[in-house]
């Protein structure tokens, strides 16, 4: 392995600690606010500071990453302009992919409980329509974007890129903890690392990331708003009848929205100039007998996972 692919390794492993020291400062802050509520300090926390809490263990470690790295943000982050129809067809893709969304949440729900659709209604049940967007879709779509696909992605791209782009969306599922929220955030996880290479620039993912968790903040406040609506939803039991007649309706929807989706970030990549390296992610490189690949997956990032997983299998179905 020459000097450059030492270099590259280098990166990659970087983002892997990165990762391992985001889980590790969450699971840290998770005993210490368990055991200080146990002790009745600290007396319970509204939706907001939990959110702020949870959005600030990612945000704080990114910029220490990112001070300790000496990277030049603009280039690992890809804070970049990008062709101005982004503004337009992002919000579509988002839209169309959203399908997709509810029948992986919907066939997750199966097996685990929904543990987001509480806390979104009670922050929109709450609070101004405004500021439930402002903590439920701008704050998550700026820090764990800058997390995930800035550092992350941008370090896992000095290897195998359609490897990064996999193992980017599988982190960004994982780093939900628990098992529902991780199913499609891993899908999630995977469009938006596509989309940042179609386009160049984590604007539009940022954009993307905010309209799915926004139309989800729009959706409950719409209900929460209208009485009858809100009766018809706390009485409907979530039943697998229901929740597979769910499965069976949006089916065909995600489908042709994924197509969809998948045509428009093709589309972006050719606006932006981007069409071969795009293409280029789906092509095997070839190598010479006397190089050794950078590796993305190590022993410590596989270790890592499998705890987490472990986690949230305990939380889930044991405590």
């Amino acid at each position: 392995m020459n000097n450059i692919d030492i270099q590259k390794q280098k990166r990659m492993n970087s983002a892997v600690y990165f990762f391992i020291a985001l889980i590790a400062v969450y699971e840290a802050a998770t005993i210490i606010i368990y055991i200080l509520a146990k002790n009745k300090i600290l007396l319970g926390l509204d939706v907001k500071a939990n959110i702020l809490i949870s959005q600030s263990l990612i945000f704080v470690p990114t910029v220490v990453y990112l001070c300790i790295s000496k990277r030049n943000v603009f280039d690992l982050i890809r804070f970049k302009k990008t062709h101005p129809l982004m503004l337009v067809l992002v919000p579509i893709i988002a839209l169309a992919i959203i399908p997709l969304t509810t029948v992986i949440n919907a066939l997750s729900m199966l097996f685990v409980d929904n543990q987001i659709s509480g806390l979104s209604n009670s922050l929109v049940s709450n609070n101004s329509y405004g500021i439930a967007l402002l903590f439920m879709a701008v704050l998550p779509a700026v820090v764990e974007e800058t997390a995930y696909r800035g550092v992350i992605l941008g370090n896992f791209n000095e290897g195998n890129q359609l490897t990064a782009v996999i193992m980017s969306g599988v982190l960004f599922g994982i780093m939900h903890m628990n098992l529902n929220q991780m199913a499609y955030a891993i899908v999630l996880g995977i469009i938006f690392a596509f989309l940042l290479e179609a386009t160049g620039s984590i604007l539009s993912t940022m954009l993307a990331h905010f309209c799915i968790n926004g139309v989800s903040v729009s959706l409950s406040y719409i209900v929460n708003k209208i009485p009858l609506l809100a009766s018809q939803t706390e009485e409907t039991e979530l039943t697998k009848q229901v929740i597979l007649q769910t499965v069976s309706v949006y089916l065909p929807l995600a489908a042709i929205g994924t197509l969809i989706a998948a045509a428009l970030i093709y589309l972006l990549a050719i606006l932006n100039k981007r069409k071969d390296y795009f293409i280029g992610l789906f092509r095997k490189k070839e190598t010479g007998l006397e190089d050794k690949p950078v590796r993305i997956i190590t022993p410590a990032l596989v270790i890592t996972m499998v705890v987490c997983i472990v986690i949230c299998v305990v939380e889930e179905f044991v405590l």
